[in-house]
């Protein structure tokens, strides 16, 4: 390893340890690395035959699409698409061929003699703790919550916690261990009548997306279930996590996700993220000589304590008074899904399966819009005409999933009392006691009163490690450059006076050199990304309108090639050289191609060789055997 390198590691240290077992050596230095820390292997590790089959693949299809003349499919959504794993596409023309095979050529020749041995970016101490972590007997890593650092426990410690908190409430799971294959055979005869009942009511490209996720993904494939650790509560606990991607019912869950988005574009309260929250609020003029207040409330838990009969009924309300302009799903059909996703949300933890019983199905795409809905039915029906339209005390009313940010007029008096009981009062979700005052946090922003307007900051949170990457993980180089710019973009818009924005680019450039950064590299990235931010804001480029763009033709114009990076592989210069050699000519005028791009995917990290989604289990130690107490319980 480079001098530089091994000296410059990172300062901040965010590792938690809870264990009593001893450790590897090297264990804490690596970990305070990040989970997210990309190894570099001694020898670029992308497949290129992988990469050439893919591309060819890619090719073909768009010339195989261009011969067919088919016409375009207004239902189509590419969020609904599954690609068919039994059609092959047909060899193109002899001038295509010719010029894939001549690229294929010259890609594997230049991979070859990047095949190279150079050194790994880890230390020896650190390379050897990351072995000995791999399936550890006794020790499991987890990631913090929040993006706040990596967690060591006693294995014994983690399996009983994560059953004490949650899957041994009997209220919540349902242990279906012993009758796993009956609730998978129920789950099919479900899904199979649900299709049989509502296909001929759906679009084509639907029941083909839905079709091909039967024959794709099965009834088999069981989402794993694991927990990220909030370090930032006390006593420390643990957050359920449910990786739904590539299940069956997460298919339907995807389609919902889109039904539901239609009805959620009439909560013009509901925010998006942070930056369309602070236009809105800069704009606000509060009126003269009037006593107010802002406010933020936090809902408990709503996943959890969303009601799914009473959520079923404020559901068919929605769709009963839609009418928006894109066309909607049937209500029986709305309805018989959120019934199979929201009840048949099935998880595997180890060598044991269980069901959820009550609240949002974790992990599943329409969790968000689901959510939204249901307590935008009562915002809509009883919170806003009342407080806001009748009363005249809510004067700006804004909602992000579970928190909410309101401008209250006047003393908080009885009306105030009244408000907070009607927010209470909706199924079973109860809301914390509301932060009011002259200044409150609302999503990553810090709103103040000044006069008549309201100025906004950046808000951090104060026990934040910032853990950005250390310059020797195996990113492309573009990560750093983009990182910076993004936030330094982002301070710019969500500080009204220049000195806070001052002040957090040179916290931003100070946390990067205690992750290792070299100051005069950075300072480079920093000059360039604020003369590429002033530049914009001096040229602000005109923003196409969404009703000119076809995004299936300028998707049939791109042309994308898939590589692992690493950092001793094929520049993407010279990849791009090649292509323009060997193929942009041909292509630009056969597939009408008009942009090509090397896409990267991400080598291994620390996380994904050490905090494994799937549990590995220890022969003697297994779920089952911690939740009928054969292996004894810690007090």
């Amino acid at each position: 390893m480079p001098a530089d390198t091994y000296f410059n590691q990172p300062i901040n240290k965010a590792t938690f340890s809870y264990t009593n077992n001893s450790l590897p050596p090297g264990t804490k230095s690596l970990l305070n690395l990040g989970l997210k820390f990309c190894l570099k292997a001694r020898k670029p590790t992308n497949i290129m035959m992988s990469s050439m089959e893919r591309f060819i693949y890619d090719v073909r299809t768009k010339h195989w699409l261009l011969t067919q003349n088919l016409r375009d499919d207004d239902d189509f959504n590419p969020k609904l698409y599954l690609k068919s794993p039994d059609w092959v596409p047909p060899y193109a023309s002899e001038a295509i061929e010719a010029s894939l095979k001549s690229f294929e050529a010259r890609m594997l020749a230049l991979h070859n003699k990047h095949q190279v041995p150079t050194n790994k970016n880890i230390t020896y101490l650190q390379n050897n703790a990351l072995r000995e972590l791999v399936d550890h007997e006794h020790i499991i890593i987890m990631e913090a919550d929040k993006n706040m650092g990596t967690t060591i426990f006693d294995r014994d410690e983690s399996m009983q916690k994560v059953l004490r908190e949650h899957l041994n409430n009997r209220d919540y799971y349902q242990n279906i261990t012993n009758h796993i294959q009956e609730y998978k055979f129920m789950l099919r005869q479900r899904w199979d009548r649900f299709i049989d009942r509502h296909a001929r009511f759906l679009p084509k490209s639907v029941c083909v997306f839905f079709d091909r996720a039967k024959e794709v993904y099965g009834f088999d494939r069981i989402a794993p279930f694991r927990a990220t650790c909030k370090v930032h509560k006390k006593p420390v606990a643990l957050r359920p996590v449910l990786a739904k991607c590539g299940t069956i019912t997460e298919a339907i869950s995807k389609w919902l996700d889109v039904e539901l988005q239609k009805l959620a574009k009439s909560m013009n309260w509901c925010v998006k993220d942070s930056d369309t929250f602070r236009q809105e609020i800069v704009k606000l003029v509060l009126p003269p000589n009037t006593q107010i207040q802002v406010s933020t409330l936090d809902a408990k838990a709503m996943y959890n304590n969303i009601d799914i009969p009473h959520a079923q009924k404020i559901m068919a309300k929605w769709i009963d008074g839609y009418d928006g302009e894109e066309k909607l799903a049937r209500k029986d059909t709305i309805l018989s899904a959120l019934e199979l996703v929201m009840r048949w949300n099935i998880m595997k933890f180890g060598d044991s399966y269980l069901l959820q019983l009550i609240g949002t199905a974790m992990g599943t795409s329409c969790a968000v819009q689901f959510a939204n809905l249901y307590f935008g039915w009562h915002e809509k029906e009883i919170i806003l005409p009342e407080f806001q339209d009748r009363l005249g005390r809510i004067l700006f009313y804004r909602r992000f999933i579970d928190d909410v940010f309101l401008i209250w007029i006047g003393a908080l008096d009885g009306e105030w009392t009244r408000l907070f009981n009607t927010f209470n009062n909706y199924g079973i979700l109860k809301w914390d006691p509301p932060v009011i005052g002259n200044s409150v946090d609302f999503l990553d922003l810090t709103l103040t009163i000044k006069g008549r307007r309201i100025v906004t900051k950046t808000f951090q949170k104060p026990n934040n490690p910032h853990l950005y990457l250390p310059p020797h993980s195996a990113h492309p180089s573009s990560t750093i450059h983009g990182t910076i710019y993004g936030l330094l973009r982002t301070y710019y818009r969500q500080n009204t006076y220049y000195s806070d924005f001052l002040k957090i680019s040179r916290q931003l450039f100070i946390r990067h050199v205690h992750q290792g950064w070299d100051q005069a590299v950075l300072r480079k990235i920093f000059a360039s990304a604020l003369n590429k931010l002033k530049h914009q804001l001096e040229n602000p480029p005109a923003l196409p309108n969404p009703d000119d763009v076809d995004t299936k033709k300028v998707s049939r114009k791109q042309l994308f090639f898939h590589m692992t990076f690493h950092p001793n592989d094929i520049p993407r210069k010279t990849i791009r050289q090649v292509y323009d050699e060997e193929c942009k000519e041909v292509f630009e005028d056969t597939l009408e191609i008009e942009k090509f791009t090397v896409c990267y995917s991400k080598p291994a990290t620390i996380g994904s060789v050490i905090a494994k989604s799937n549990l590995y289990e220890v022969p003697g130690k297994e779920v089952s055997k911690y939740i009928t107490g054969e292996v004894p319980v810690i007090r």
